[in-house]
This record gives structure tokens, C-alpha cells and sequence, in this order.
């Protein structure tokens, strides 16, 4: 029987998992020269306007007049979103979260230009709350932080999120953990900027370090598990996933990255599990159906890998990934001789 091949060089067969495209496709973006030409990618972060923290589940609506909502996705852990295959013309995002007003940035994309990075920031509803951590949880040890440790973190912030300088923000994070060593918010964003630097190192440290202080606060769960996944370090990414759905039952991203981390593993019956559990949260982006294309198509079960590809071409038939999705289902179709 001829070997079929599915987004990758390697065989789709038991024995070895064809997941390593589109089952990391939730942390890298495709590079330009991937993407069809003429169209542009908008990056979205979204950050609570009290405090600059990152929000995550963020529904993010991009709208054309007049045709109104050309696409919809949500926020992940970090707080960022992208919206793709952008031609060039005007464009609004609307912003919905729960426990904050809604808000409205809008952009335009000229021709020639390949990207656009959009901030947007939200005010919470109750003005009490604005010392809230992402997920609406108050860090203790952040509101106990001195003022001076609180500017500097401010500082960061600004750096990290207006002024997209990650590396010009980390002296200021750093500065502010010198004043207040326990202040959680900075050794979680620290983290985050390190991410962007693709330092996974110093990345952990931080976001382990802000984990440890508040282990009740979600947000550095997320990032903290991609790294340990990208590391081969699954037992303990799946730990610390597990604990988070404990915390968190209703979301989509832990049952997401156990599949992923499954899959990396080539244990298909249980991440098959899992990418159900995914796919039935509410939010979930539309990657969960190439997600779910690797997995069956490790296990042998083309036929419905197939059709994975086929629903996400339903839901997402304007996205960067859909020439592979293509080759890849066209392959799966192909008769066996």
C-alpha cells in the first residue's frame, strides 16, 4: 500500500505523526511568503485600559461597510489575535468581552502593505475591577506593589503594547520586580516579552515565577504550556493543563493544547479525546478542525481527516492555511492503487 503524506514529509500512518504543521499552527504564524500575495494580516492586541494587561477570550469582530462582518475570532492567552487575507480598503474591529464596555479601533490597509498592527484597549465595567488580572481575578500581590514598582511596570507596558518594543520594555519589568520582587503582573507580562523574543529560558523563569505566586490566575498557564510542549516537556505541560481546566472547565484552549500535545506524541485515541473536548467549547477558532485533520490522519482514518478539511474550508475559506489544506485533502482523496 502506497504511504499517503499529509501537510508534512511524513508518512500518515500509525507510526508516525503528520501533526507538525497545522497541530502548531495556534502558536506560529505563516511567514509572508506564504500567504497569497496582494492581501495583508492584522494583528490585534487587546489589553484592559486600567492596568495594560493582556485579555484573553476577547471576541473580536472584523466589519467592512457595507457588507459588515467578514470575520470572527477571539483572543488567546497573550491577548492577540490576527485577522488575514486582507485587501487593501478600511476596516473596524469590534471588541466584546465579559465584566468590559465594548470597543471599537478602526485601520486601514493600503496596497503594498503586507501588515497592520491594531491595539485596542478595554474599560472594565465596574470601575473597582480595574485592578483586576486578566479573567477577572485580582492578584493580591500586584495591588501590594509600591507605587514606584507600578510606574515602571507602567512604562513597560507601554513599550510592549503601543509602542511594539519588547525589548526596550524588559529593563523596565525588570526594575519594577527590583522594587517589588512578589509583583506578579510584572513577571507575567516580563514573560510575555521574553515570548515575543522567542527567549524561552528567561520566558519560563517569568512565567513560572508569576505562576507560582498566583497559581488561581489563568493567564500564564497558556503560554507557559506552549513552551513546555515546543520542549518535548509533556508531562508537565499536561500538569499544569489539567490544573487550569480544574480552574477554568469551560475553555477551549486546555483541552486544545492537551490534543496538541497528545498528537506530538502520536497517542491519537486520546487526543482525539481532548479535540472533541475542544471543538464543543464555546470560542474555539476555526483551527480546531486542522487540529483534528492531523490527529485522524495519524490514526490512519483519511476519510475523516478529509473531512476536517473540508468543514474548515466552510468556516475559514479566506485563510493563509487553505492552499495546504488543499494539497493535503487532495492527497487524502487520491486512490490508493
Amino acid at each position: 500500500m502506497k504511504q499517503r503524506f499529509l501537510f508534512t514529509s511524513l508518512p500518515a500512518k500509525r507510526a508516525v505523526t503528520a501533526a507538525s504543521l497545522f497541530a502548531f499552527a495556534f502558536i506560529y504564524v505563516l511567514p509572508v511568503g506564504a500567504q497569497i500575495q496582494e492581501t495583508a494580516n492584522a494583528s490585534v492586541r487587546v489589553s484592559d485600559a486600567a492596568n495594560g494587561l493582556p485579555l484573553d477570550r476577547v471576541k473580536l469582530e472584523l466589519i467592512k461597510f457595507p457588507e459588515g462582518i467578514l470575520q470572527l475570532t477571539f483572543t488567546d492567552g497573550g491577548g492577540r489575535a490576527e485577522f488575514t487575507q486582507l485587501i487593501p480598503q478600511s476596516y473596524s474591529i469590534r471588541a466584546t468581552r465579559e465584566g468590559y464596555l465594548p470597543a471599537e479601533a478602526a485601520f486601514d490597509i493600503r496596497r503594498g502593505q503586507l501588515s497592520e498592527n491594531v491595539s485596542i484597549q478595554m474599560q472594565p465595567e465596574n470601575p473597582r475591577q480595574t485592578s483586576a488580572a486578566p479573567g477577572g481575578l485580582v492578584s493580591a500581590k500586584s495591588l501590594a506593589a509600591p507605587q514606584a514598582a507600578k510606574d515602571e511596570f507602567s512604562k513597560g507596558v507601554e513599550l510592549l503594547n503601543q509602542k511594539k518594543d519588547a525589548r526596550g520594555s524588559i529593563p523596565f519589568f525588570q526594575h519594577a520586580l527590583e522594587l517589588a520582587p512578589e509583583f506578579y503582573d510584572a513577571h507575567y507580562v516580563l514573560g510575555l516579552a521574553y515570548l515575543q523574543l522567542q527567549s524561552l529560558d528567561d520566558a519560563e523563569k517569568s512565567l513560572a515565577r508569576a505562576l507560582a505566586l498566583e497559581p488561581k490566575l489563568l493567564p500564564p498557564y497558556h503560554p507557559l504550556a506552549t513552551i513546555l510542549i515546543t520542549r518535548k516537556r509533556f508531562d508537565e505541560a499536561e500538569k499544569l493543563l489539567l490544573r487550569a481546566l480544574e480552574i477554568d472547565p469551560k475553555g477551549w484552549q486546555w483541552p486544545f493544547e492537551l490534543a496538541r500535545s497528545q498528537a506530538t506524541q502520536q497517542k491519537w485515541e486520546k487526543a482525539l479525546e481532548y479535540s472533541k473536548q475542544a471543538h464543543a467549547a464555546a470560542g474555539v477558532p476555526t483551527r480546531i478542525h486542522l487540529l483534528m485533520a492531523d490527529i485522524y490522519s495519524g490514526a490512519g482514518q483519511v476519510d475523516l481527516a478529509a473531512a476536517e478539511l473540508d468543514e474548515f474550508e466552510r468556516l475559514d475559506p479566506r485563510s493563509p492555511y487553505m492552499p495546504k489544506v488543499r494539497q493535503a485533502r487532495t492527497r487524502l482523496r487520491k486512490p490508493t492503487p
